[in-house]
């Protein structure tokens, strides 16, 4: 009698498989985390070059940075104006290259300033609420050293 209860042996096998199929998955979250984000390359001649300038400015659209990608000083002051019709933040993928533009700062019209690090190097910065770090509304620093 109690065999009829019980599911076949294959069932059971599958029963369990499945329900550590759907355990691992949480384990695996999200993996674009700010320090294991493989981003994608960018080639050196799709960036506006703004070397040389104490302070630029980039505009936050909707749905995207303008310009998208800028080479830069060391150094260099950068202003994000937000000229959307939409609310938007700048968030460094890499945690502590430059403190981040929240939401609540950046409205339509809003604007804020980060400095970029002093030393050479990427800082990819995104909108976490129109992007990822990988796509979307997503933009690069280039900081490059003085000639």
């Amino acid at each position: 009698m109690l065999q009829r209860l019980l599911p076949s042996r294959p069932v059971r096998l599958l029963a369990v498989v499945g329900l550590l199929a759907v355990l691992a998955v949480p384990a695996c979250g999200n993996s674009e985390s700010s320090s294991s984000t493989t981003l994608p390359p960018v080639p050196e001649s799709d960036y506006v070059d703004q070397t040389g300038k104490a302070e630029i400015t980039i505009q936050a659209v909707d749905n995207s940075y303008r310009s998208q990608y800028t080479k830069v000083s060391p150094g260099t002051k950068v202003t994000f104006e937000n000229r959307g019709r939409n609310p938007h933040n700048v968030i460094a993928v890499q945690e502590g290259q430059f403190t981040d533009i929240p939401t609540d700062k950046f409205q339509p019209g809003d604007s804020g300033t980060i400095t970029v690090p002093d030393t050479p190097g990427e800082v990819p910065y995104y909108c976490s609420l129109h992007g990822t770090p990988r796509a979307g509304m997503v933009g690069r620093l280039l900081v490059v050293a003085d000639k």
